[in-house]
């Protein structure tokens, strides 16, 4: 099967300039994912809540402070670490539990 979407990883030295990070000290950047946002002139959110803001130590901590729902993108909450891809949750939700989704599994029983 074909890839999807290109690489999904990004080194830090050809990343783009205006990137608040420090090119030289490790070796991979997260990269942004194609949204309504152009991926030259997007910033990951990771980048974001770990390097600029300090909110962070590794991306681990990142993700969950991204997933948990407490960073907003264009006034809606964002619920992943790359720029672009977010969805809105309605607070006035019907079921107190987000839902569950399973794993799919690669091969189906019959």
């Amino acid at each position: 099967m074909a890839r999807k979407f290109g690489p999904r990883q990004l080194k830090r030295e050809p990343s783009p300039g205006f990137w608040p990070i420090h090119r030289k000290e490790y070796t991979w950047a997260p990269r942004t994912r194609p949204g309504p946002h152009a991926r030259e002139k997007s910033l990951p959110l990771m980048i974001i809540v770990r390097e600029s803001l300090g909110l962070a130590n590794i991306a681990k901590e990142a993700i969950k402070i991204i997933s948990e729902g407490k960073v907003k993108v264009d006034g809606s909450k964002a619920y992943r670490k790359h720029t672009g891809h977010y969805r809105s949750r309605t607070e006035d939700s019907s079921s107190p539990q987000p839902r569950i989704r399973r794993p799919l599994t690669r091969y189906a029983r019959s």
